[in-house]
């Protein structure tokens, strides 16, 4: 994809259109298989750029790559030894593995907030905003059964392995995304309510969490909301005003 298909530059172009040429840059920084702690490593780079905002939507390769395996090196050894040594036990029953969600929300704050509050507290230094934006998920319970199955399988093909199946993936989205408005209002930061607005479905979702270009365009419009009185209320000198989509 390249980067006028991504939705930073819908994002841009939307906010162009409301505050006029010249006054809005929004600088793509994302990358494929970025995780929060990587974020932290790359802080100089986005430094570089002098942003005077930054949107955070951040978490799904976080929580695939690690929050899951967290949680499956604490269930029971001979469930683990069973999932890992049979191929059916990882089809047919891996929705049998205890997680609780207290252990999740841990297993959450350990690998994603902890980078998180790094992250606000240096750009808190640095005089630069942070936002941070609900994640868009395709939520199993609302789609088709035809579009279960897909999901299903994707999900599998290259998520899931033995420790998550595509509904755990879906849980824990949703309390994920309820932690990030609770850090939201805990910390008197704007939040952009994407995951609200993009239906789910295989009309806006490619997959479980890469968005087709009509939900691109659609969680660039709901950015665009959110941040159009929010910017209204801090952009009052005539400057260029950069925004970083990390």
């Amino acid at each position: 994809m390249s980067n006028r298909e991504t939705y930073p530059k819908f994002l841009e172009k939307e906010l162009q259109n409301h505050f006029g040429q010249g006054r809005i840059e929004v600088f793509n920084c994302g990358v494929s298989g970025m995780t929060s702690k990587k974020h932290i490593a790359r802080l100089p780079d986005y430094l570089y750029f002098q942003p005077d905002l930054v949107i955070f939507y951040e978490g799904i390769n976080d929580i695939v790559y690690e929050v899951f395996p967290y949680a499956f090196t604490h269930s029971p050894q001979i469930l683990r030894r069973l999932f890992i040594s049979s191929h059916f036990a990882r089809r047919e029953a891996r929705y049998l593995l205890p997680y609780s969600q207290k252990e999740l929300r841990e297993s959450l704050n350990l690998v994603i907030f902890t980078a998180l509050d790094y992250l606000n507290d240096t750009f808190l230094q640095q005089g630069i905003d942070l936002c941070i934006s609900s994640i868009g998920v395709p939520y199993r319970d609302k789609l088709t059964k035809e579009e279960r199955d897909y999901y299903d399988y994707y999900y599998d093909k290259e998520w899931g392995w033995a420790n998550s199946t595509f509904q755990q993936y879906c849980d824990i989205m949703k309390m994920y995304n309820q932690r990030l408005r609770e850090y939201c209002k805990e910390n008197s930061l704007l939040y952009i309510p994407v995951e609200e607005h993009i239906p789910a479905g295989t009309k806006y979702f490619g997959d479980v969490c890469h968005l087709r270009r009509e939900g691109i365009e659609l969680k660039a419009r709901v950015m665009a909301e959110s941040l159009i009185p929010y910017l209204e209320q801090i952009l009052d000198k005539p400057e260029e005003k950069a925004i970083s989509t990390p």
